[in-house]
């Protein structure tokens, strides 16, 4: 077959392959488990914070009768019962709708979450802390509900010092079935960093919760012990129906 008679036939073959793929229906997306909230302490997740030479914050989630948590933390050492000497403090709380919400624009609603209840979640930032130093924490549900013992260590004062971190983009899709591989993989392969950065576009619908329950399960113990960077993308403020004056619009 010479050249002059090859092209025609690859053309018509990309026609009809394209035509078939545009009569096609989409795939169906993929069913993924969901965890509702509980009276334990779940979605831990460490923050950067403004100095994490001597701070570290944490968020969590619990269900939203349970409004009095707690934190411990201690400096990591060989002695079997380290907890005995722990430093215990109060979290903040707050009330979150997964179902509705009000932004600058109005009040919307999240028709995802519709089946969802109401939910809390915890913030604590333990303070004056010593520099380049491992500590062990753990965060507490309802009373007596504990989180298993986490590690994390403050970064160091040294100027001028090399900083290795772990950077992602658009992680948005199968962040149930893919994601978590690359998470641990990336990890696993840069001990060493001291913060990840995820760039805009965790999940793909912004108010999904179920979205987020893949994104934040599919790195539990590294979210926990690893400070994130967390950049919202156009996709974090997707999925938000305005109610207000009758108007929906989908921002993006």
């Amino acid at each position: 077959m010479t050249s002059s008679t090859f092209f025609p036939w690859v053309a018509l073959s990309l026609l009809i392959f394209n035509t078939a793929l545009a009569n096609s229906p989409l795939p169906a997306k993929s069913e993924t488990p969901y965890e509702q909230a509980t009276s334990w302490p779940d979605r831990i997740i460490a923050t950067a914070t403004e100095n994490p030479a001597k701070n570290i914050s944490l968020t969590w989630r619990t269900n939203s009768i349970t409004d009095s948590t707690y934190g411990q933390i201690v400096a990591a050492n060989s002695d079997a019962r380290y907890d005995i000497h722990a430093n215990t403090v109060k979290a903040i709380t707050n009330t979150a709708s997964l179902k509705q919400g009000r932004n600058h624009q109005g009040e919307f609603k999240y028709p995802a979450n519709d089946k969802f209840p109401d939910v809390n979640y915890h913030a604590i930032t333990f303070k004056n802390l010593s520099p380049d130093t491992l500590y062990n924490y753990r965060v507490s549900g309802a009373e007596g509900k504990w989180s298993p013992w986490q590690q994390i260590k403050t970064t160091s004062l040294q100027a001028n010092k090399d900083v290795e971190f772990l950077y992602f983009g658009d992680a948005q899709n199968g962040i149930y079935s893919h994601w978590p591989m690359v998470l641990r993989r990336a990890w696993k392969n840069a001990a060493n960093a001291e913060f990840a950065i995820y760039a805009g576009d965790l999940v793909n619908e912004g108010a999904n919760d179920k979205q987020w329950s893949n994104w934040l399960n599919a790195g539990r113990f590294i979210h926990g012990m690893l400070p994130a960077v967390l950049v919202a993308g156009n996709h974090e403020y997707d999925w938000q129906i305005h109610t207000n004056k009758g108007i929906n619009t989908r921002a993006c």
